[in-house]
C-alpha cells in the first residue's frame, strides 16, 4: 500500500512539473515570438517613411520631361511595391497572431502554433529588412 502511494506521489509530481515545463515553454516562445515582433515593429516607421520618399522620387522623375526616366521610375515603383507588401504582411500578420491566440486550442496545438508565428514573424522581419536596405541604396545611387 506504501509503495502504491509512493508511486502516485511520484507521478503526480511528474505530472506537476511537466505542467510547469510546458507553460514555461509555452511562455519561452511567446516571448521569443514577441521579441521578433517587437524588432519588426521598430522598423515601421523607416518602412513608411522609405514608402514616402520613393513615391516622391517617382512623382519628380515623372514629372521631368527633359529625360525618359520610365525605367528609372519603374524600378523605384518595384521597390514601393516590397515596402507595401512588407508593411501588409506585418499588418495581417498581427491580426491573424491576435485573432488566433485568443481562440481555445490544446497545449500541443498552442506550441505548433506559436512556433509557426515565430518562423512567420522572422520571414515577414526579413522582408522588411531587405525591402529597406533596397529602399535605402535607390536613394543613395538617386
Amino acid at each position: 500500500m506504501k509503495r502504491k502511494l509512493f508511486i502516485y506521489a511520484i507521478l503526480m509530481m511528474a505530472m506537476g512539473l511537466h505542467g510547469c515545463n510546458s507553460a514555461d515553454q509555452r511562455e519561452q516562445l511567446l516571448s521569443e515570438v514577441n521579441e521578433v515582433h517587437d524588432e519588426a515593429m521598430e522598423k515601421m516607421g523607416t518602412l513608411v517613411k522609405l514608402q514616402k520618399q520613393l513615391t516622391q522620387v517617382a512623382d519628380s522623375l515623372r514629372s521631368d520631361s527633359l529625360n525618359d526616366n520610365s525605367a528609372r521610375v519603374d524600378q523605384v515603383e518595384v521597390i514601393i511595391a516590397e515596402l507595401r507588401a512588407a508593411d501588409e504582411n506585418m499588418m495581417d500578420w498581427m491580426h491573424h497572431h491576435s485573432e488566433t491566440l485568443s481562440t481555445p486550442m490544446s497545449e500541443e496545438e498552442e506550441m505548433t502554433f506559436l512556433q509557426n508565428e515565430k518562423e512567420t514573424m522572422q520571414e515577414v522581419k526579413a522582408q522588411m529588412e531587405a525591402a529597406i536596405a533596397k529602399a535605402e541604396q535607390q536613394l543613395e545611387d538617386i
